[in-house]
């Protein structure tokens, strides 16, 4: 480092002209979509939730849910479909944008509640039973992996495999990047017990996924 790097500078230094890296894509900067194409919205959630990775998300539910029954607990249950599963996402995604204090309020019949649409997709019976049982990894290999705690084996990330692999491809399939970035970061608040919850004293969530 120069000296001049490394002192102090005051308002009548003159500003410099950061060097900017060499910016060469070998595709054009943002979607990488068929311009020429109409997509419904069930076909851009799918560029994300592949049909694959979905059914993968299934089996793995079904595959719970009977090593869940067979160890004692009781719920009824039908084994879950792809196409359940997207009215599953399509309720959650409802949830997000009508705010209600409990998840069982979006069943009720009570005055000022009543909503038409969650009683349309599914009883609040089977929104549960999915929920409690919506595993998006293989079983075994979760508990194979649980086996590996506190060890460099152990994959923090394999409960959200292979929906996390999945994403980055089509992020990195989908767009491209432009030149120009602003990066930010928050802290999202979550119930969830996991190593890579960061506790930081002067966020208003103190401890949350960074």
């Amino acid at each position: 480092m120069g000296e001049d790097e490394d002192k102090w500078h005051n308002v009548s230094d003159e500003d410099e002209q950061p060097h900017l890296p060499s910016f060469q894509p070998k595709r054009a900067p943002g979607p990488q979509l068929i311009s020429t194409a109409t997509y419904s919205p069930l076909q851009l959630f799918q560029l994300f939730f592949s049909i694959s990775v979905v059914t993968s998300i299934v089996d793995n539910t079904n595959r719970y849910a009977a090593k869940r029954k067979k160890a004692g607990a009781k719920f009824a249950w039908t084994p879950l479909t792809v196409t359940e599963f997207y009215a599953f996402v399509a309720l959650i995604i409802h949830m997000g944008l009508v705010n209600l204090k409990t998840l069982a309020d979006y069943w009720s019949q009570k005055q000022g509640y009543r909503l038409g649409f969650p009683r349309s997709v599914m009883s609040k019976a089977r929104f549960f039973a999915i929920s409690w049982c919506l595993h998006l990894c293989d079983p075994e290999g979760d508990e194979e992996n649980n086996k590996k705690k506190g060890t460099q084996h152990h994959d923090e990330l394999y409960k959200i495999k292979p929906l996390y692999t999945d994403i980055l491809t089509a992020c990195r399939a989908f767009f491209h990047l432009r030149r120009e970035l602003s990066i930010d970061e928050m802290m999202v608040p979550s119930k969830a017990w996991s190593g890579l919850k960061q506790y930081m004293k002067d966020k208003p969530n103190k401890l949350d996924y960074k």
